[in-house]
């Protein structure tokens, strides 16, 4: 351990530095989520894409359409908003309206818990100004009752 080690690391605008710097940060802690996510999301988005494909070629097969130009002029493409008649659709919107629901509940939870937050933060901000205020209070006194010698500057002793 170097004795000359900074307590406060100097900052480096650099900004692929920036991007180097992984322990402790949000990506390190949400990585995994994200990229899962990610995956759960796009095997959703496949699995409704097959089974509304599927689901139109047996409509065409069983009313005796053709299959080949249904398939070719498919109204929904992958990564594309689905018809809303498809009963996994109509699942996902139940689905989403929960969803919109634990939105709402979870915007109000964290504005809560921010105006508490910063409100403990500013109580004890001006706590420690006010301790502040007073330790600068005492140095004051005890500077004042120092006793100086006859040469400016130098301090005999306190009284």
């Amino acid at each position: 351990t170097a004795s000359n080690r900074p307590v406060v690391a100097e900052y480096d605008p650099d900004g692929m530095w920036l991007w180097t710097q992984w322990d402790g940060t949000i990506r390190q802690m949400t990585y995994k989520n994200v990229i899962s996510s990610v995956i759960w999301s796009l095997l959703v988005d496949l699995y409704c894409y097959q089974h509304y494909t599927l689901y139109l070629i047996a409509t065409a097969a069983v009313n005796g359409g053709d299959v080949g130009s249904l398939i070719e002029s498919l109204s929904w493409a992958s990564f594309e908003i689905p018809h809303s008649k498809d009963p996994i659709i109509d699942t996902l919107t139940a689905l989403n309206s929960l969803w919109d629901y634990q939105l709402s509940l979870a915007v109000f939870t964290l504005s809560f818990f921010v105006n508490h937050a910063y409100s403990s933060w500013r109580s004890v901000y001006f706590c420690t100004r006010a301790i502040q205020g007073r330790l600068n209070d005492l140095c004051m006194l005890v500077t004042m009752a120092a006793k100086r010698s006859a040469h400016y500057g130098d301090v005999d002793g306190v009284t």
